[in-house]
């Protein structure tokens, strides 16, 4: 009877000591070597940008593109009224026929004069007024083929045709305007959206540890995820460029500039965007969700772990930066450690508990 009554006093606080065990989920840790992304914000820029201006004066008769639309290097998008030049251009042509008319002539005369002095028929004076002449013919033949060409680019540039390939934006003067080659405002501009530019600023020290990090690897495409403002990832690769050739001295920053394809041209310039940008490399660490630590006064990072004993021990870490929902911890934590994830308000530090594990959100596994 004693022995029984031993028995199930010794099984009741057995089940006492079960029941006083606080239920909580846990991850186990797996130290990794990982890369560090940065997130940065920018904004995208045209490719190349280019302004439509007149070269020379005249009336515009004709606007030849719809605005906002996709236009071709080459093509034409203003007529100027070019009577006036076509008028320019036949006198040009014309005058340049009588030059030639004239070479032949005294061409003609300063041969004949040529063997006329050789038999001394003629004086030497006479002999070289007209290969003067002859040499004078030739140089204007050349002054009217320039007139000639000269007539021929101007009457060209009464249309005015796209610089490059790209959107043309609004027009700012339309069919009835006068325009001149010297004017201040310019008709329409192109922006070329196929590459594009985002470009956003980092610090000197970001840019040289991300200038490292590109060159060890075979394409800087790895190193860069885009997103819009909403989240949205960008599935487009990125390739990596350095913008300013110095650091502002006021800011220590420079611009970093990244190209993409932008194909469709479904992003337009100055839109705003997110970036992710592998600054670092080859860092121990552990990704802990972001409810799993505690922060003192002094802003010092803590998470709670169990122990061999499934009890509750406060461990001092060392936190990197955010990413996503999680916290990158560098320093405090090793493989086979369990941090709790859940039930935190419900422990205290000596605390039994009851765990259950959790996937890890480094892992999914």
């Amino acid at each position: 009877m004693l022995l029984s009554a031993c028995d199930d006093s010794q099984q009741t606080q057995e089940q006492a000591g079960q029941a006083q065990a606080v239920p909580v989920e846990s991850m186990l840790i797996n130290v990794q070597n990982m890369d560090i992304s940065e997130p940065y914000s920018g904004r995208t820029v045209a490719y190349r940008i280019a302004e439509v201006r007149p070269q020379v004066d005249g009336i515009i008769t004709k606007r030849l593109f719809e605005e906002g639309a996709d236009v071709k290097e080459g093509q034409v998008l203003y007529q100027i009224e070019s009577s006036s030049y076509q008028a320019k251009l036949d006198k040009a042509k014309g005058d340049l026929q009588y030059a030639k008319e004239q070479l032949r002539l005294n061409k003609r005369l300063a041969q004949r004069y040529k063997a006329l002095h050789a038999s001394r028929a003629i004086s030497k004076e006479k002999y070289d007024e007209a290969d003067s002449n002859y040499r004078l013919s030739l140089a204007n033949v050349e002054i009217n083929k320039s007139l000639v060409k000269s007539a021929q680019i101007n009457l060209d540039h009464t249309q005015i045709k796209a610089p490059i390939s790209g959107r043309i934006g609004k027009s700012f003067f339309s069919e009835g305007a006068l325009v001149t080659n010297a004017q201040s405002n310019y008709l329409a501009s192109i922006q070329q959206l196929s590459p594009l530019y985002v470009e956003f600023p980092m610090t000197s020290q970001e840019a040289l540890s991300l200038r490292s990090n590109v060159s060890e690897k075979s394409s800087a495409q790895d190193s860069v995820k885009l997103m819009l403002d909403n989240g949205v990832e960008i599935e487009s690769p990125a390739k990596l460029q350095f913008a300013d050739m110095s650091v502002n001295k006021n800011t220590d920053t420079v611009t970093v500039r990244l190209e993409i394809p932008n194909s469709q041209a479904s992003l337009l310039p100055n839109m705003y965007l997110r970036a992710e940008i592998k600054t670092k490399a080859d860092v121990d660490g552990v990704l802990v969700p972001q409810k799993a630590l505690k922060h003192n006064p002094k802003g010092e990072a803590s998470v709670m772990v169990i122990n061999a004993e499934n009890k509750v021990e406060v461990r001092p870490v060392t936190t990197k930066q955010m990413i996503g929902n999680q916290w990158l911890i560098t320093k405090g934590l090793t493989d086979g450690d369990q941090v709790i994830t859940v039930g935190l308000q419900k422990i205290r530090p000596g605390a039994l508990v009851d765990a259950t594990n959790v996937n890890d959100p480094q892992t999914n596994k």
